[in-house]
């Protein structure tokens, strides 16, 4: 039999798959200097609009923090006139988180008497990275950053409690006295509280001893 066709057929089949299977020149090329530059541009474009973004949520992670340590101060202040335990605020000095704290029985040993245990009605403040813990005045003394307690006295009062925590370039603080449950905050870059000039003879307060 005669097989030569055959043959005749496979050879420009198989030169075929042979040329296909062969990267061109085009394709073995990189990129060139244009394309380089054109990838650059897209990438600087795409940062253009995410950097902001990204900017603003770290804005906005601060500010809820600084708004969730105010209100763990009000929660303090209010406990403290509603309720007959102490009540305090702990900085725990490994993990930096802020707690509200009572003193009050332990359920599971009615025994021991009252101890410091952690509020359970009340959810910890971690403060994130942009959102800094810089002061913190009991009373009016600077006390350590890394590990303080502040609480209420046993006849039912509370000493002033001021926090300063810087955001980025300000520095915001909170503060609470000893007669409110309310927060006075103060955003500012000088760093200090807020402080207006009162005309006291105007305010008929001129005569009035300080």
């Amino acid at each position: 039999m005669n097989r030569r066709p055959a043959m005749a057929i496979s050879r420009p089949i198989t030169s075929a798959l042979r040329a296909a299977s062969t990267p061109s020149g085009a394709s073995r090329r990189g990129f060139t200097l244009v394309e380089a530059i054109v990838v650059i541009a897209i990438l600087a474009v795409i940062a253009a609009f995410i950097a902001p973004k990204f900017t603003t949520v770290r804005q906005t992670e601060a500010r809820l923090a600084v708004d969730e340590v105010a209100d763990l101060m009000r929660m303090w202040a209010y406990r403290n006139s509603v309720m007959s335990q102490q009540v305090g605020i702990w900085r725990s000095p490994e993990t930096g988180v802020l707690r509200l704290m009572i003193r009050d029985i332990d359920a599971r040993r009615p025994d021991d008497g009252p101890i410091w245990q952690e509020d359970r009605l009340s959810m910890p403040v971690t403060l994130p990275a942009q959102a800094e813990l810089t002061e913190v005045y009991i009373d009016g003394e600077s006390r350590n950053l890394g590990d303080w307690f502040v609480q209420s006295n046993a006849d039912g009062s509370r000493p002033r409690l001021e926090l300063a925590i810087k955001t980025g370039t300000s520095v915001i603080r909170l503060l609470v006295e000893p007669y409110s449950n309310s927060i006075v905050r103060s955003d500012d870059r000088s760093g200090g509280l807020a402080r207006h000039p009162v005309d006291l003879d105007s305010e008929g307060e001129d005569r009035v001893s300080w």
